[in-house]
């Protein structure tokens, strides 16, 4: 399974929408722990963006709580072979 085309399938249907606030949560694409770290290129080419600030409006999304919980498993599952 290719985790890393289904986070920015992800990733690009929430930047691309409008989303009532109730019932979702904001999550940062590339996660404030891995902010400052070599993984945020790796982040960042994944999903073809240049971040510049952990609290950047691209760095930040809306998510239904169903999708920010589909997120951090695929973050998960593609970083785990990154950082170990």
């Amino acid at each position: 399974m290719n985790y890393k085309k289904i986070y920015k399938n992800l990733y690009e249907k929430a930047r691309n929408r409008v989303i009532e606030k109730e019932n979702t949560e904001v999550h940062h694409s590339i996660p404030k722990n891995l902010f400052n770290t070599k993984h945020k290129k790796i982040l960042e080419d994944i999903l073809q963006i240049s971040i510049n600030d952990v609290d950047s409006e691209e760095n930040l999304i809306r998510l239904s709580y169903r999708e920010h919980y589909i997120a951090h498993l695929l973050l998960y599952n593609f970083l785990e072979k990154i950082i170990v």
